[in-house]
């Protein structure tokens, strides 16, 4: 019995549909698609005997008119391999976050139509799924033009970066490259400038010229970038710091970074 009901419900799964049972996730995306206008999840499925914890986020579903099914309580388990807590009542299928390549990154390069010059963030070595959110946040807020990040080493797209981006996953263009230091080189001869930043840097941010075209690399708070990807920096660059610590969390430099981008490219209110 269990094994014609697990087929007959995985038939309902959606194609190109990401699995998500965590309630607070779940509850981030609908806030997002419901106050930013973001992909909402594609279908729900929720448990019959559903508690009063759930009645806001249902009044949530269905201001966004999202598809509800009812499978049985047992099918919960089985598609989430035993994951789901038993008193958690809502899976949500949601659209997978497409992420693009080095050729797309280079042919929108050669093919450039936006009225602004290209702004990128660049990672290099950040493993933390939080700081990956919060960069990917910045990078939608400040108007850039993309996130690009190495295939190896790297942290990369997950349940916990869509929570912590609060939709940006959703709406950034993410690239995925195979070789940083290769795509570094193709990007210095399309004309973009590549900025470097490193606590040990002379020049700071603010003396730098961000309305160029530019792609600002951000290293691990740990080891910072590699010895390889500063070699092949423009400029590399640092923050004043005027207190006892000697450098920022990851995100919070990014966001500075890019703002910077944003205020000298003339941005008014």
């Amino acid at each position: 019995m269990h094994k014609i009901n697990i087929i007959y419900w995985k038939k309902k799964i959606p194609n190109d549909s990401e699995i998500i049972y965590n309630i607070h996730i779940i509850k981030t995306i609908l806030l997002n698609a419901k106050i930013f206008g973001t992909p909402p999840p594609i279908l729900l499925w929720i448990k019959n005997n559903i508690n009063k914890y759930y009645y806001k986020i249902l009044s949530l579903i269905e201001q966004l008119s999202i598809k509800i099914e009812n499978p049985p309580n047992e099918i919960f388990k089985l598609i989430t391999n035993g994951k789901i807590r038993n008193n958690q009542s809502i899976i949500a299928f949601c659209k997978m976050v497409f992420t693009k390549n080095e050729k797309t990154l280079i042919n929108r390069l050669l093919n450039w139509k936006e009225s602004v010059a290209p702004l990128f963030l660049i990672l290099n070595g950040i493993t933390d799924t939080y700081n990956l959110g919060a960069c990917l946040r910045s990078v939608d807020a400040a108007g850039a033009h993309g996130i690009i990040i190495p295939k190896t080493k790297n942290a990369h797209i997950n349940n916990i970066v869509r929570k912590v981006s609060s939709g940006a996953t959703e709406v950034v263009l993410i690239y995925i490259v195979n070789n940083l230091y290769n795509t570094i080189n193709k990007l210095r001869n399309l004309g973009i400038w590549i900025l470097g930043t490193t606590n040990k840097a002379k020049k700071f941010l603010f003396d730098i010229d961000l309305k160029i075209p530019c792609a600002i690399i951000m290293g691990s708070e740990g080891y910072g970038l590699s010895n390889l990807i500063k070699k092949n920096c423009d400029y590399l660059i640092s923050l004043p710091m005027l207190g006892k610590i000697s450098s920022l969390n990851i995100s919070v430099a990014a966001g500075i970074c890019l703002f910077e981008a944003v205020r000298q490219r003339n941005f008014k209110i």
